[in-house]
């Protein structure tokens, strides 16, 4: 379903949001909040002294990396491209996402055992093909997500795994309407170093299938010689695997991975694994800002000339760091003042997939879930005159493709095109700053109007078609970074972790899920549709129904796991004199039980409320998306047996 430029969905401006609800990085009292309340909070008994004193080093240290980051970029003249009177109060968010991407790629790599750093000995490994999974698994529904990386593209599912050089994985894809590109792409040397570089890529459509229609591929150093679809991994670090979804609203590819031969476990962290993890997030921190994923990216869009944009071209040929193999992209930036919109004018090439996506000056996502901060190709108007033309502005033009900037004034723009099969014949986009009440006169004439009821029901669709598409991705990492995400939690206090590591802005509570009609359903449109198509409508349903079963499922184990956990630590410690000889400790773990609990079942992201509502919402996507062109597949029936199977393994066989 194609989708245009949609309206924010309350009168509450998102700047009154952000100051209601944003989590900033405050120097001082961290150590304090941790002595207060995180540590008595813990899942497991009481920590020790020593192991106590370790963390608080660790966050010290970190909070200390996060203060002379935000002097550095704040009056290091190497920052003088950014308007720090209209930017400089969103350094503490950028700082916090990047702490968290960087805390997300070091567990990551602790968890396979090749997480490499000086004095660090040998690791176990504990899941042989974890990967940094962007956007973050710990992201609630109903809410914009947290932002990741630079520029995080909004339509790219992605996992960044590191590779063992003499491991061998397999990736099986089950295809899904919902993606029009997608593929693996090879990278050396390190993300948080200048020596990060793209090498090789694959695309998904180069693959043979197989019978069922899936794709199998072995991504190895050698050529495992069996005529396999095979992508080779020789002096690679890092394996970039990239799910492009154009259509939020229907099924999209489900991309497994295995690393052959090694076994799957529960990655529990102990309180020494997690002080080591933070001490090396605080010394990566300063390396990572100043790297080409991050420094060059926030800087390329903003070395053009305000409202101008560069000419189209080879992205990894142009821009370093972090980037994808064969993508174009154009950057550039705009500023604007009260009343003023930017209309681009984009020469259209022929791809997959192309989209425009826009952040503050320091590269964060604008809010893109709840507004457009971000438009690809399956949810805009494009004329016939060979061009495609957006609107960004703060306020409403009330044509399609707005791209509304909210409250920003200055901010980056990307716009990307990949898998692209077109020959870049014209490379300039032509950009004009106008009154929005003049907008129309740089329009073509058959630009859509859309009145602001269309707006408001379109804004409530694209909010829920996020959620379905993100919860396709939500697998056994899902599990996995929640569980981990919730160890380091409950090790430094909630309110410390918030603190370093930020958050989502404005996430509902249960009550507001279940209650609020701007955040459910719109049963009536979901009850036509039913009615107009009734045999897409029912295979809908058989389509989705291991979605909705998964939304619950993950939730499910999560909690039964950190009972079992709770329950194993406290009984051990029951067993010490040191619990016994003080009281305190009792009340300790009565307090950390009803913790437990109350997340299970209230959590805005982890709970299992939330898994209800998240199903609920994704069948009501898949029935208000149905045609009657719908078709029974296997792949989220696929996804859902994949996930068993390796909770079996990790489990011992065993399910809770």
């Amino acid at each position: 379903m194609a989708h245009v430029a949609l309206t924010n969905r309350s009168t509450v401006t998102r700047e009154e949001r952000r100051h209601r609800s944003r989590r900033l990085v405050r120097v001082a009292g961290v150590a304090g909040s941790m002595a207060a309340g995180g540590l008595a909070m813990a899942l497991t008994a009481p920590h020790a002294a020593a192991e106590a004193a370790a963390l608080q080093g660790a966050v010290a240290a970190l909070e200390q990396a996060q203060a002379s980051i935000a002097d550095f970029d704040a009056n290091n003249p190497l920052f003088d491209f950014i308007n720090h009177g209209a930017s400089d109060g969103m350094l503490p968010q950028y700082i916090q996402n990047m702490s968290s991407t960087t805390l997300a790629l070091l567990l990551a790599q602790y968890n396979t055992g090749m997480l490499k750093f000086p004095g660090l000995g040998d690791l176990p490994v504990l899941n042989g093909s974890a990967y940094l999974a962007a956007p973050f698994m710990w992201n609630a529904s109903a809410a914009d997500p947290q932002s990741y990386l630079i520029y995080g593209n909004p339509d790219n599912q992605y996992g960044l795994m590191p590779l063992d050089p003499n491991g061998s994985y397999t990736i099986t894809v089950h295809p899904g309407d919902g993606s029009i590109g997608g593929g693996l792409a090879t990278y050396s040397g390190s993300v948080v170093n200048s020596n990060f570089a793209p090498m090789e890529s694959f695309s998904f459509a180069d693959a043979t299938p197989n019978a069922d229609g899936s794709y199998t591929i072995v991504v190895s150093a050698t050529d495992p010689g069996n005529g396999a679809n095979w992508f080779s991994s020789a002096g690679a670090t890092s394996l970039l695997v990239r799910d492009t979804v154009g259509d939020w609203g229907q099924i999209h590819n489900d991309v497994h991975i295995v690393k052959d031969g090694a076994a799957m476990s529960v990655p529990w962290l102990n309180d020494d694994q997690i002080g080591t993890i933070l001490g090396i997030t605080g010394k990566v921190l300063p390396l990572a800002n100043m790297s080409d994923t991050y420094y060059h990216q926030i800087q390329y869009p903003l070395l053009n000339d305000p409202n101008e944009f560069s000419k189209l071209g080879d992205t990894a040929a142009n821009v370093p760091g972090l980037t994808l193999p064969g993508q174009v992209t154009s950057l550039g930036n705009f500023a604007l003042e009260p009343g003023q919109a930017l209309v681009l004018k984009v020469p259209e090439l022929e791809s997959a997939y192309h989209g425009l996506q826009l952040t503050n000056e320091w590269g964060q996502n604008d809010d893109f879930a709840s507004a457009t901060g971000s438009l690809n190709n399956t949810q805009i108007f494009q004329g016939n005159d060979g061009y495609t033309y957006y609107i960004l502005s703060s306020e409403n033009p009330g044509y399609a493709n707005w791209v509304n900037i909210g409250d920003l004034t200055n901010g980056g723009v990307i716009l990307r095109w990949q898998d692209v099969t077109g020959t870049i014949t014209n490379p300039n986009i032509e950009t004009t700053v106008v009154p929005i009440s003049d907008v129309k006169d740089y329009l073509p004439a058959d630009m859509p109007t859309v009145t602001p009821q269309e707006y408001a029901a379109l804004a409530q669709e694209r909010l829920l078609e996020y959620g379905y598409s993100f919860h396709q991705s939500s697998n056994i990492n899902w599990l996995w970074d929640n569980l981990q995400i919730g160890q380091i939690k409950a090790a430094i206090g909630d309110d410390t972790f918030d603190k370093l590591f930020g958050g989502q802005d404005s996430v509902p509570s249960i009550l507001d899920r279940m209650t609020s009609a701007e955040l459910g359903p719109n049963w009536a449109g979901v009850f036509n549709n039913m009615l107009a198509h009734p045999e897409g409508s029912f295979n809908a349903l058989l389509n989705n129904l291991p979605l909705a079963i998964k939304d619950v499922e993950l939730p499910s184990v999560l909690a039964g796991l950190q009972l079992q956990h709770f329950t194993e630590q406290t009984f051990a410690a029951m067993q010490t004199s040191d619990y016994w000889s003080d009281s305190s400790n009792l009340l300790a773990s009565f307090n950390s039980f009803g913790t437990i609990l109350n997340d299970a079942l209230f959590d805005p992201a982890t709970s299992i409320s939330a898994g209800l509502l998240n199903a609920r919402d994704d069948l009501s996507v898949a029935l208000l998306n149905a045609t009657d062109g719908t078709e029974l597949t296997n792949t989220l029936w696929a996804q859902l047996s994949e996930l068993n199977d390796t909770l079996a393994q990790a489990l011992g066989g065993s399910a809770l």
